[in-house]
């Protein structure tokens, strides 16, 4: 593995603090929105955290990535994610249960049993429902899941395209 860029890691804090300040504003402080429209736009930080770890993974992984170490590649994507996604999982089924015996209404959409099967596959936030899932955060682990099964189709591309456009160049 490549050294640490350490710049590129404080933006990934500063990512993950302002998608962290949008989700729990109206728990703390209800009329942030009226004083700054910053923080109601912390959900675009996720697509900035996307961009960078796309970067760091290309960083990292493009002169090295090869059929033999692909599956060492998955399994240390996965062994990154799945867990906590498996804990954040159980906590909303048992919040979900919990609600349910104390009488408590939960948003219906998100009270979907139905895409357990699905959020356990990680395939959640792929168009297969209309609608979210019980774990709503979730999305991006799913998201991330996708990138990461896609990735060294898209390096491959990348590499195997560069390398005729600049052969054609050099001609």
């Amino acid at each position: 593995m490549r050294n640490e860029i350490v710049p590129l890691t404080s933006l990934r804090f500063f990512a993950a603090f302002f998608v962290y300040a949008f989700h729990v504003r109206a728990f703390v402080y209800p009329e942030i929105d009226e004083l700054t429209g910053f923080i109601s736009y912390g959900y675009i930080w996720v697509d900035f955290f996307f961009l960078l770890s796309g970067f760091v993974l290309a960083y990292n992984y493009s002169q090295r990535l090869s059929s033999k170490s692909l599956l060492k590649f998955f399994v240390a994507r996965i062994a990154r994610i799945y867990p906590v996604h498996i804990v954040t999982l159980l906590l909303s089924v048992l919040l979900f249960v919990f609600a349910f015996f104390l009488g408590i209404s939960y948003k219906s959409e998100s009270a979907d049993l139905a895409t357990i099967p699905a959020q356990l596959m990680l395939v959640h936030a792929w168009g297969f429902f209309d609608h979210k899932s019980l774990n709503e955060p979730s999305w991006s682990i799913s998201a991330e899941w996708f990138a990461y099964l896609f990735f060294p189709v898209a390096l491959f591309s990348i590499k195997h395209i560069g390398n005729n456009f600049f052969c054609l160049q050099s001609r």
